[in-house]
């Protein structure tokens, strides 16, 4: 199971998320923790949408990235998150940009 853990100490708030596969996301440096947070939740449905736009199965994904249909299933869904260099290659085989992936930020050309 998932875990989101929010730590709230002295003023200073942290998130931490650990994903069944044991990768544990941290916040990227400079970006607000709420925008983070915000934009993170819909990683999935983002993954889903440029994945099906880019004509692409799950499996075809699976195999390009190395790791088995679940995990895509898992990302789709929110159950879990990939690694950065993951991130990086689905945006390259779906036509798009690790930061829409990441923050939902418009997508040049897609807004």
């Amino acid at each position: 199971m998932s875990q989101i853990v929010i730590t709230i100490e002295e003023g200073k708030t942290s998130i931490s998320i650990t994903s069944d596969d044991g990768v544990n996301v941290q916040l990227p440096t400079g970006m607000k923790r709420l925008k983070w947070f915000h934009h993170s939740v819909g990683f999935g449905d983002r993954l889903s949408r440029v994945r099906k736009r880019s004509r692409h199965t799950q499996q075809f994904l699976a195999s390009e990235l190395g790791v088995g249909q679940p995990s895509i299933v898992d990302w789709e869904k929110g159950r879990s998150y990939p690694k950065q260099n993951r991130i990086e290659t689905i945006a390259k085989l779906c036509g798009t940009t690790p930061e829409y992936l990441i923050t939902g930020e418009e997508e040049p050309g897609h807004g």
